[in-house]
């Protein structure tokens, strides 16, 4: 009886022995298997990234582009993290897999990750391209917990360019907090959309395989200054602050001033394209924009050919009528639309025809323009005139498509009145409110 009992032990001895090893290896599974010879003729003995090279090459998790060359510049892939996490995952659990050579080469490597948990076979759909920070993020974030202990504090919120609700925070928020990650600046800014070379990578999975190279840092959430074109400020959490980057709040202030020219001018706006919501005319003027425009004219560039065209193809004549407010809550933006279509359909129109058309095209390009009123001055009178403002940086600049249509008799465009300071052409304009202008445009709600 002693004797079976004895055996029955030792079996169970065995089974546990054998649990315990099938239960991984843990960080000790991370062995140097190779020597570093200082063989990458890329990879400098005074660039950060050295001894990172060194190790990733000994620990067997990372290999040159070639025999003598790293490639620490060069953009990590998909292919390539996948194949990252799978070494690291297989040497963490001491399964020993061997990735056997395919085609592609990366096969075998997507395979285990898939078996393992870590990536879904539809999640990439080329595994060539190169990976953005927020994929590596969620690629080496579904890596077992054991291994992404959290040792730094990194408040909710704390990094300024990973947004509430993205698919990628909580893996980024473990990698920061385990020390693998630790931010591109002071900030602790993420950049999600950049992608990471292979120098960068070579840091990274050396801390993920050796704990005493994980960074130690703490990240609070700071308040975000951001400025908008018409010179406000705020200051919003971090975790706000890409929602209002989306609608064209910036992180730093105007460095243009009323004296740096048009183009500069111009060339500074962070653009937030609005349509009318009238289906004719917003086609309309996308037929239009689509002839004078090209992907690869600055904002300048673009506003200066809205302006040439309203000259060039319209001229002083009859207006549209306008009654009511059709569906749009502003009478004012309703009374826009009718006036462009007019002076878009007619080639003919009033000021204030000529004004609304040049708001409704920039608009569509992405300006924060106005239709202002007041009195301009014509020879020794004075006469009911209505004109543009665009505000950038906190500053008002008058565009006048229809006067300087009028100065333009000898079919020579002046830009006399483009993109000029109410200073810079105070004797022309009087009886005008900038304020009561920016409160009549109603952003075309309905």
């Amino acid at each position: 009886m002693k004797r079976i009992l004895a055996l029955v032990l030792a079996a169970l001895l065995l089974c546990s022995t054998a649990l315990a090893a099938g239960s991984g290896a843990g960080f000790r599974g991370f062995s140097r298997k190779k020597t570093y010879r200082a063989q990458f003729t890329d990879v400098a003995k005074s660039s950060w990234y050295y001894q990172s090279v060194a190790d990733a090459y000994e620990l067997d998790l990372m290999n040159g582009s070639s025999d003598t060359a790293f490639s620490p510049n060069g953009n990590l892939s998909v292919a390539e993290t996948v194949a990252l996490a799978c070494r690291l995952l297989s040497a963490y659990t001491g399964d020993n897999h061997q990735f056997a050579a395919d085609t592609p080469w990366y096969k075998p490597y997507v395979n285990y990750a898939v078996e393992q948990g870590l990536i879904s076979r539809s999640q990439f759909s080329n595994y060539d391209a190169a990976a953005a920070r927020w994929e590596v993020a969620v690629i080496l974030g579904a890596l077992p917990k054991a291994m992404l202990s959290p040792i730094n504090e990194v408040q909710n919120n704390a990094i300024p360019d990973v947004a509430p609700g993205s698919s990628y925070r909580s893996a980024v928020y473990t990698l920061y907090r385990a020390g693998i990650l630790a931010g591109s600046d002071a900030q602790g800014s993420f950049l999600p959309k950049n992608s990471i070379l292979r120098g960068e990578a070579a840091a990274i999975v050396v801390r993920l395989a050796l704990p005493s190279q994980r960074k130690s840092f703490t990240l609070t959430a700071q308040p975000v200054t951001l400025y908008s074109d018409s010179g406000d400020r705020i200051s919003v959490s971090p975790g706000e602050a890409m929602a209002y980057e989306d609608l064209g709040w910036r992180r730093s202030a105007f460095t243009v001033s009323s004296s740096s020219g048009a183009s500069a001018i111009l060339n500074a706006v962070t653009l937030r394209p609005r349509l009318t919501g009238t289906k004719d005319l917003d086609d309309a003027v996308e037929d239009i924009l689509s002839e004078i425009l090209t992907d690869s004219m600055t904002t300048y560039e673009k506003v200066k050919a809205c302006y040439d065209y309203l000259i060039t193809h319209t001229r002083s004549g009859s207006s549209a009528r306008v009654t009511g407010r059709g569906s749009y809550q502003n009478a004012g933006d309703y009374a826009a639309v009718l006036r462009a279509q007019n002076v878009l359909e007619n080639g003919t129109g009033t000021s204030e025809d000529y004004a609304a058309a040049f708001l409704v095209m920039t608009r569509h390009i992405g300006l924060n323009c106005y239709l202002c009123s007041g009195e301009m001055k014509s020879g020794s009178s004075w006469s009911s005139h209505t004109w543009n403002i665009v505000t950038v940086g906190g500053t008002d600049y008058v565009f006048d498509v229809q006067a300087e249509d009028s100065l333009a008799g000898s079919g020579r465009i002046q830009y006399s009145r483009f993109c000029k300071t109410f200073s810079q052409v105070s004797q022309s304009y009087r009886g005008y409110n900038v304020s009561d202008a920016k409160a009549g445009f109603g952003n075309f709600a309905k």
